[in-house]
């Protein structure tokens, strides 16, 4: 660590006072309410730390200078982006639900007569019985309508507007103040965890509760029978020609048990992985005047360019350094570098 860090660590380390959360005034505070001005002049060690690795990503060294400009920038990510919520220390008490998480099909494997349907690029939801949650343990503030006929048991399922919306959907149910999009918003369901029973038994009832309730908004993901790899890859290739994510697979005769889990498959045609943004690239052509791609480092180390997939208005206003992003791929190469890969979306454990 720089000596100019210590230094401000020796100097500066002590806990955000109470001003600092007030929201009285809007000077110098951001939708949360939180003074940048007081935060600034007392940040915490954690907090200094962060604005240490912040700053150097982008070239800079941290001083009482430019602490309210990286403060600000880190403030406007999403509100349960993981940084973020680190930063203003609001992690501590979110507890997990215990979600059923799947694996990755692999060709070969024997799927015959398993459960097959549309996977869903919305927002993961859990309903507790009482409230609605996301897969970190965050609250989603949706409106009393949408949820006031949910019954008393738990669901797991999906929120959801339409195929190619994920921006919109997050957009509109992270929202802590639940607006006229919840009314495009869709709780697609395709568990009930609270059942006793292996799945076939958990689809019919959940199934039937839901026919009951007979809500527009609150449906259940159809399943249909898988008899071959074949018919696999078929009914992959038409729905993803759609528009859609891909498929979901789920074991016959399977429990709902929490952690990752062999019983329940993801299927793709292309792979997915992560990154963290290094660097902005310029742009020439079209592109010019504006970011062209970006410079990604992997988890294993290795780095590439990032250049496909990316919506005019995301080269204009693109992830910040230090955002950790999604792309896809194909494979690949002798260098261990993604093959033909693009821009999804950021990495949000919401």
């Amino acid at each position: 660590m720089h000596k100019k860090a210590k230094w401000l660590i020796s100097t500066l380390l002590t806990l955000i006072t109470p001003a600092a959360l007030k929201s009285q005034s809007p000077e110098g505070q951001n939708p949360h309410g939180i003074s940048i001005e007081s935060l600034c002049s007392k940040p915490n060690q954690q907090q200094i730390e962060m604005l240490i690795r912040y700053a150097e990503e982008r070239g800079v060294v941290f001083s009482r200078n430019n602490c309210t400009s990286l403060v600000k920038n880190i403030l406007k990510k999403g509100f349960f982006d993981p940084y973020k919520q680190k930063f203003l220390g609001l992690t501590s008490d979110v507890q997990k639900p215990p979600l059923m998480l799947a694996k990755t099909w692999k060709k070969g494997n024997n799927i015959r007569g398993w459960w097959m349907s549309e996977k869903f690029d919305g927002v993961r939801a859990f309903w507790t019985g009482r409230k609605l949650i996301t897969r970190q343990g965050h609250p989603i503030h949706a409106p009393s309508w949408f949820t006031e006929s949910l019954p008393g048991q738990a669901l797991d399922g999906e929120l959801w507007i339409s195929r190619k919306q994920f921006a919109k959907t997050l957009s509109v149910v992270l929202d802590q103040n639940p607006g006229t999009g919840w009314s495009e918003v869709h709780y697609l369901v395709f568990d009930a965890p609270d059942l006793s029973g292996v799945f076939e038994q958990r689809m019919k009832q959940t199934r039937k509760l839901l026919k009951t309730m007979n809500l527009d908004h609150i449906r259940w993901i159809e399943q249909k029978r898988c008899n071959s790899e074949k018919e696999l890859l078929n009914f992959l290739n038409r729905i993803e020609a759609k528009g859609a994510e891909g498929l979901m697979l789920r074991k016959p005769g399977s429990q709902y048990k929490p952690g990752r889990s062999a019983n329940l498959l993801k299927v793709k045609s292309f792979q997915e992985n992560v990154g963290t943004v290094i660097q902005h690239l310029p742009g020439k052509g079209r592109n010019q005047g504006r970011m062209g791609s970006l410079l990604i480092e992997m988890d294993n180390g290795i780095r590439f360019r990032l250049g496909g997939g990316f919506k005019d208005a995301e080269r204009e206003n693109p992830p910040a350094p230090g955002t950790r992003i999604v792309f896809k791929h194909y494979g690949y190469t002798k260098t261990n570098k993604p093959r033909m890969a693009s821009y999804l979306r950021l990495d949000l454990e919401i």
